[in-house]
């Protein structure tokens, strides 16, 4: 009996999308985050990955999400069957294109990032963590890769998802938060 109401409360604190279930609330550099907005992202009429953003609070305001130096999270979950490296290093060479007033440093931190890459499959993951006082981690398939000092880099993985030049809009609005009600 006592189990029941637990469940409950669980299934309420996560959403749920193409399968995917991200929780409502982690924390990170001793931080409570919450996810902001979470959604799809697609190529060619294929779902790729869900994608879920999580900062300190409620946010649909691109400039504040990218540039506010607080703690924050990207998470990627894959959903197509394999996706190689090669087609991410594809996918970011399409980014920096698309953004070129990104600084030569960052854009070596995105080389160096691409080098931890690897062939992805169902159910992998990509997370993008980012304390101000390390910089940002990045984890694939649940394994540390390494850490990029500074606010810049994850600066830029910001605006890719949300940004301007962001590359999927359905995405970016979904990470916003704009196609849900949000209870601030």
């Amino acid at each position: 009996m006592i189990l029941f109401p637990f469940l409950l409360t669980l299934l309420a604190q996560a959403e749920t999308i193409s399968g995917v279930t991200l929780p409502d609330e982690i924390h990170l550099a001793s931080t409570p985050l919450i996810l902001n907005g979470m959604g799809v992202r697609e190529k060619y009429w294929l779902d790729i990955y869900v994608a879920g953003l999580y900062i300190p609070s409620y946010s649909d305001d691109p400039h504040q999400i990218i540039y506010e130096n607080v703690p924050k999270r990207i998470h990627s979950t894959f959903i197509y069957p394999k996706v190689t490296r090669e087609q991410l290093e594809e996918s970011l060479l399409e980014n920096l294109d698309r953004n070129p007033e990104i600084d030569d440093t960052t854009r070596e931190q995105m080389v160096l990032c691409m080098n931890w890459m690897e062939d992805l499959l169902a159910g992998d993951e990509i997370l993008f963590d980012y304390d101000p006082e390390q910089g940002t981690t990045v984890y694939v398939k649940g394994e540390e890769k390494g850490v990029i000092p500074g606010e810049e880099f994850m600066q830029v993985i910001c605006w890719i998802y949300v940004g301007d030049g962001a590359s999927y809009l359905p995405l970016k609005n979904a990470l916003l938060g704009k196609d849900r009600e949000l209870i601030r």
